[in-house]
């Protein structure tokens, strides 16, 4: 039996309707994918969408390869080192000629040091990364300097910090230096991020815009103590290819940070919506990863502790007195409004439980802030390294620890 010519009409009326709402559809999805890529921004070879960098990242950037290609000797300041992966070279000087080191690879005023300490003289080694280094400020405002200010002639300040060190690389530089240098005191500096420095194998692995594309030794946990991997480090004429081919690295079980997703380019990234939900889920999952390593007994906390213990009873069986000093970065600052929400309260923890002392200068610095200051007013730009006026606090905080 026909069916009625208005039953016909609906679907034929349905039909474009849907017909419609699909072209409308794929329209706005071609719109879209359109606008992203207008509105992306490429920054320094990164492909940038609302401040979010897209995956995948490459594997070793334009910048790092240009780095990994230069020999030592056309380095100006940090160079390559196969011991502690880069260290400052002697003499050296950034181009900005901010940074200076002096004849022992040291940032310092532009004065010699000598080896041998003078009589009546307390030398003081401080070693960490670029908290201690004092990165973006003068000399003459680094924290470094200023202890030296408040202690005295009597007492001699040397700045073995390097940028971008995890605490693995400040207790083998320690190491180094201790030996010619002979001090009394020796400070360990550590930084939050320095517990996750301290898991991978590559600076560029936990921070893929570092300044710093070499590879480094660790220390991996082994039964009750640590074991020291990757030393001498990966030469940087293997980096790429390491990197590259991460699957043969025969010690890629030891780098905790290593993010596969982060560099993988399947073909649904075609799609600039696709993409950018992507990134989001995998930036975010990195995240979070690294944030549990950071929490309770896991890795990044354990490691860290055993190193600065092991930091404390090597320095006493060379006679000099060890002190670990934690260093919070902007972010952490607010959690010592009560006491009880310090970002390293986990690292505490676990120093406590093996008997190392320290000293944490978040309380102080968070005390110096005045009624409504937000704690972006001690650090550079807001966000950045110690500025003077911190520097000035931890120099008077640690000060007492070292006389």
């Amino acid at each position: 039996m026909p069916r009625p010519m208005s039953q016909e009409k609906g679907k034929t009326r349905t039909r474009k309707r849907l017909g419609f709402v699909l072209y409308a559809l794929i329209c706005g999805f071609l719109l879209i994918e359109v606008a992203l890529r207008v509105v992306t921004d490429d920054r320094n070879g990164d492909h940038v969408l609302f401040n979010l960098t897209q995956v995948p990242l490459p594997i070793v950037s334009e910048s790092h390869l240009r780095i990994l290609a230069m020999a030592p000797e056309e380095l100006p300041y940090v160079v390559p080192d196969p011991d502690l992966g880069w260290t400052i070279r002697p003499d050296g000087k950034t181009a900005d000629g901010l940074f200076a080191s002096n004849g022992m690879g040291l940032r310092s005023a532009p004065t010699p040091v000598n080896v041998t300490k003078a009589p009546g003289v307390t030398r003081i080694l401080l070693v960490g990364d670029s908290y201690t280094h004092g990165d973006e400020i003068p000399w003459p405002e680094t924290w470094a300097a200023q202890l030296q200010s408040t202690l005295g002639e009597s007492y001699e300040v040397l700045n073995g910090g390097v940028g971008g060190y995890g605490t693995d690389q400040a207790l083998l530089r320690g190491r180094r230096l201790g030996a010619r240098l002979d001090p009394d005191v020796v400070v360990l500096g550590i930084y939050r991020q320095d517990l996750l420095r301290n898991l991978t194998l590559f600076r560029a692995v936990k921070h893929p815009w570092t300044h710093y594309p070499w590879s480094k030794p660790r220390f991996v946990l082994d039964g009750e103590g640590l074991r020291l991997v990757n030393s001498p480090v990966v030469p940087p004429t293997q980096v790429e290819s390491t990197l590259t081919d991460w699957d043969a690295f025969p010690l890629r079980m030891h780098d905790t940070l290593w993010c596969a997703p982060l560099h993988e380019d399947p073909w649904t990234y075609t799609s600039r919506i696709w993409r950018y939900l992507a990134s989001r889920r995998i930036h975010r999952e990195r995240y979070e990863h690294r944030q549990a390593l950071l929490t309770g007994r896991n890795e990044g906390v354990v490691v860290t502790a055993r190193l600065a213990k092991r930091f404390r009873d090597e320095t006493a069986e060379s006679k000099a007195r060890a002190v670990v000093l934690l260093l919070p970065g902007v972010e952490g600052v607010p959690g010592y409004h009560d006491g009880g929400h310090p970002p390293l309260r986990w690292l505490h923890a676990e120093l406590d439980r093996l008997n190392v002392p320290y000293v944490d200068v978040g309380a102080t610095l968070y005390g110096d802030l005045k009624p409504g200051e937000k704690p972006g007013a001690l650090f550079v730009r807001g966000v950045g390294h110690p500025n003077a006026r911190a520097c000035g606090i931890i120099a008077k905080t640690l000060a007492p620890h070292v006389r």
